[in-house]
């Protein structure tokens, strides 16, 4: 809806001089909730109310961190959320800039440090279970080893990597999690941890799938029934890592059935959507 602003002098010092008039439509951001999904086709650039956009602090960054999340990484245009990676090659204190990006990507020379901007975004623990999730997701044709995208449940217990935790009821299920270097789907469940040294320690079943990765469209489903966690590629039923059955159960991951749906059950999730990249050392 457009707003009218009149601006009158209120005098002789004032720099307006007589009534200065003009009109601003304010671009729409529906305020609809997410629990029905999203299909990111809001007239705003920024997704609509519901999601938060990361916007990491750059100063003392680890040493180890080298992918930092931007606002300015993300848009929503022509129907879809768009999240753009980018590389920057810095010297000294630079931080990672426009100014500084690596034309067409290239790698950095000899002498510069290589860091990457990206985007997140999250919701509120708006999901209760059980419950059913849809992608439908594309990655740049350009495969490049380590750029990483996923989209992914999380609900609101903590990781047993955090300060005094020591067992945990977190639950993390990666609906979309592809490397564009790689032709296969990948998905994994974690369900519950126990603090071990520098890991999340937690119970996990994988799955993965052939399949074109970069430069291709692909939906990735995954549905909790109360029983099973199924994940699926283009309607195609993920098989295990393990060779067992394609499902997650408290049979797959050696739980108590009761403990099993009561860390999947009993909180809330939020949803997660988030690409960077990898550095060399992580395979």
């Amino acid at each position: 809806m457009p707003i009218t602003i009149t601006a009158v002098s209120a005098g002789p010092p004032t720099v307006i001089g007589g009534t200065t008039e003009w009109t601003h439509e304010f671009p729409v951001r529906l305020d609809r909730p997410l629990d029905a999904g999203d299909e990111f086709d809001d007239e705003s650039p920024l997704p609509g109310t519901g999601w938060t956009v990361y916007d990491t602090t750059r100063s003392n960054l680890p040493s180890d961190v080298n992918t930092i999340h931007t606002k300015d990484a993300v848009r929503v245009r022509d129907g879809n959320l768009e999240i753009r990676t980018a590389r920057h090659c810095l010297t000294g204190d630079e931080i990672a800039s426009a100014e500084n990006e690596s034309p067409d990507g290239a790698v950095c020379p000899e002498g510069t440090r290589t860091m990457y901007t990206s985007g997140r975004i999250n919701t509120d623990f708006l999901y209760d279970a059980p419950f059913e999730m849809e992608v439908r997701a594309r990655m740049s044709d350009d495969m490049i080893d380590g750029m990483y995208f996923a989209a992914w449940l999380l609900n609101d217990q903590p990781y047993c990597t955090a300060p005094g935790v020591e067992k945990s009821q977190m639950t993390e299920i990666d609906t979309t999690e592809v490397l564009s270097a790689r032709a296969k789907t990948t998905n994994t469940t974690h369900v519950t941890c126990e603090k071990r040294e520098n890991a999340t320690g937690t119970r996990r079943d994988g799955h993965s799938m052939p399949g074109q990765i970069a430069g291709a469209w692909n939906t990735y489903r995954m549905t909790w029934d109360g029983y099973a966690v199924r994940y699926y590629f283009n309607d195609q039923l993920v098989p295990s890592d393990r060779g067992q059955t394609p499902e997650t159960t408290a049979e797959t991951l050696r739980m108590e059935v009761d403990e099993f749906r009561s860390a999947l059950n009993d909180h809330p999730y939020q949803i997660i959507i988030n690409s960077h990249v990898f550095p060399d050392t992580v395979t």
